[in-house]
């Protein structure tokens, strides 16, 4: 049985076989990321959302996508899959179509935007879980929908305080980022190690 990976899949940081430059590049952009919300705050605020609604919006086309090819396969996730692909497409477009017609207020955005990202997380969450006996739960992934819920959960408290700043945003990108880089670095110190004569 062939299981073809989704886009968030192929590019997880934490995948033990990409290649230590990937992460480093990744790793980067998430502290440019950071940077941008911390430092041009007005010109994020907006923007941060919209980017939030595209990865939303892309990662679940690629999530249905793949459980359109996997649909023969006997793969016990694919239900849960096929949820998380729906809430990232509908939550996703609508943030998407927002930022070009303004139908709703930034902070309606974020409870939207936020909604999607806790979604994706729980339905994965969920069926990590429910699967553990059947399929190689993974610690990672677990960890992966948790950051996605706390993330929604944070999206979502920003709207509710009404604040418009950016900070906890571009905060969290920037640990992330530094946490990705670090873990690039000691990749490259462990590609660079000499392999070991048996």
């Amino acid at each position: 049985m062939e299981k073809k990976e989704s886009l968030l899949q192929k590019s997880n940081p934490l995948r033990p076989d990409l290649r230590w430059e990937f992460v480093l590049v990744q790793g980067a952009a998430a502290v440019a990321i950071g940077l941008y919300a911390l430092l041009a705050e007005e010109s994020a605020r907006r923007n941060i959302v919209f980017l939030i609604g595209v990865f939303l919006l892309v990662n679940g086309l690629g999530i249905a996508i793949g459980g359109i090819r996997r649909a023969a396969s006997d793969d016990p996730m694919s239900q849960f899959r096929l949820v998380r692909a729906g809430i990232g497409i509908a939550t996703g477009v609508l943030v998407v179509i927002n930022r070009f017609s303004s139908f709703m207020e930034v902070n309606s955005a974020r409870v939207v935007a936020g909604i999607g990202l806790a979604g994706i997380g729980l339905v994965s969450l969920i069926g990590i879980i429910t699967l553990i006996d059947r399929s190689e739960a993974r610690l990672v992934s677990a960890g992966a929908s948790l950051l996605l819920i706390l993330w929604g959960a944070a999206s979502i408290y920003q709207a509710i305080q009404d604040t418009n700043s950016s900070r906890l945003i571009g905060w969290a990108a920037l640990i992330i980022g530094a946490a990705l880089i670090a873990l690039g670095l000691m990749r490259r110190q462990r590609a660079m190690e000499p392999a070991p004569v048996a």
